[in-house]
C-alpha cells in the first residue's frame, strides 16, 4: 500500500496546488471551468511521470499500460456506456416528480435559457427525433474515441495506469475501493466550483466519491480485460461525450437525483456491477473481478476478449 499512498499523495498535492493557485488568482471561476477542468485532467499524468520516473524509476510503458492491439475489447465502451445511460434513464423515471421526455425539442428546452432555445429552435425543428438522437450518438462516439479520449488519457494514465499498477497482485475489489475513493476526492475542487452538482456543491463532493467508487470496477475491468490504458481512455471519453443524455431527457428532480452522477446513476452502476460480476464469474473465462489484479500478459487472441 505504500506505493498506492505515495502516488495518491503526489496527485492530490499537485492537483490541489494547481487548483488553489488558479482560485486565488481568480483564474479558476465558473466562466473558465471548462478550460481549467480540461487542464486539470492532465494532473494525474504529470503525477504519474513524477511517481514512475523520478520516485520509483519505473518504465512508463509497463506502468502506464501503453499497449494497443486491435481486438474486441476496443468496443467495450460502446457496450458499457449506452447501457449505463439507458439504465440511468429507466431508474430515474421511477423517482417521484421526474418524467422522461423523448421529444428532442421539449428536451432541449429544459437544457437552455429561453434566448438560447429560441435561437436553436429552427435548427431543432429541422430534425426528426430519431435523426437528432442518432446524430448525437454518432458525434458522441467520434468525440469519445478522439478529442475526449485525448483529455481522458491524462486521467487514465494516473488512475488505471500508475495507481492501478501498485495494486498488481492484490484483490480486485481492494483496488476498486481505494483508487475509486482517491479518484472521487481528486474531483473536489471542480465539484466545489459547481461541476456535476451545481445546486449542491458541498454535498456533491461526497456524492462524487461514492459515484467514482461505483464506477471504478467497470473501468478496472476494461483496463485489465484489454491490457491497455487506451481502451480505458476511450471508455472515459465516450462517457463524457454522451452522459448529457441522462439529463437532457429527464424533467424534474435535481442534481443529486438525476443523471449519471446522481442517485439514479448510482443505482444503475450498482446494477451494472452486479451484472458484470455475474458475467465474469459464470460466463467469461477470465474471472477478473474475484482474482488478483494482473496487468502483464497482453492477450494475443482477440476472439477471447469478450
Amino acid at each position: 500500500m505504500k506505493k498506492s499512498i505515495t502516488y495518491s499523495g503526489i496527485v492530490l498535492c499537485i492537483s490541489y496546488i494547481f487548483a488553489g493557485i488558479l482560485y486565488i488568482t481568480g483564474v479558476l471561476n465558473p466562466s473558465t471551468q471548462f478550460i481549467i477542468s480540461s487542464l486539470y485532467m492532465f494532473m494525474p499524468l504529470l503525477s504519474a511521470f513524477i511517481f514512475d520516473r523520478l520516485v520509483y524509476k519505473n518504465n512508463p510503458v509497463d506502468s502506464w499500460g501503453l499497449k494497443f492491439k486491435f481486438s474486441l475489447s476496443l468496443f467495450l465502451p460502446l457496450l458499457f456506456i449506452p447501457a449505463f445511460v439507458v439504465l440511468t434513464l429507466v431508474v430515474n423515471t421511477l423517482f417521484p416528480g421526474t418524467e422522461l421526455v423523448l421529444n428532442h425539442i421539449e428536451a432541449s428546452k429544459n437544457m437552455m435559457t429561453p434566448e438560447q432555445f429560441e435561437a436553436a429552435r429552427p435548427q431543432l425543428e429541422s430534425f426528426s427525433p430519431a435523426l437528432f438522437y442518432l446524430l448525437q450518438i454518432v458525434s458522441g462516439i467520434i468525440a469519445g474515441y478522439t478529442i475526449n479520449a485525448f483529455f481522458a488519457f491524462g486521467e487514465e494514465v494516473g488512475w488505471r495506469g500508475s495507481l492501478l499498477k501498485t495494486f498488481e497482485g492484490k484483490p480486485f475489489w481492494q483496488a476498486c475501493l481505494f483508487s475509486g475513493a482517491v479518484w472521487g476526492i481528486w474531483h473536489a475542487p471542480l465539484v466545489l466550483l459547481g461541476h456535476n452538482y451545481p445546486e449542491h456543491p458541498q454535498i456533491g463532493v461526497a456524492m462524487m466519491v461514492i459515484w467514482c467508487i461505483l464506477l471504478t470496477p467497470i473501468f478496472i475491468y476494461v483496463r485489465v480485460k484489454s491490457k491497455s490504458v487506451f481502451v480505458a481512455s476511450f471508455l472515459h471519453g465516450f462517457l463524457n461525450a454522451i452522459a448529457g443524455f441522462s439529463l437532457l431527457l429527464i424533467v424534474g428532480g435535481n442534481d443529486l437525483t438525476k443523471g449519471v452522477t446522481g442517485a439514479a446513476g448510482m443505482i444503475a452502476l450498482l446494477i451494472i456491477n452486479i451484472a458484470l460480476l455475474f458475467f465474469d464469474q459464470y460466463i467469461s473465462k477470465d474471472r477478473i473481478m474475484t482474482s488478483a489484479i494482473s496487468l502483464n500478459n497482453f492477450i494475443e487472441d482477440a476472439a477471447t476478449q469478450l
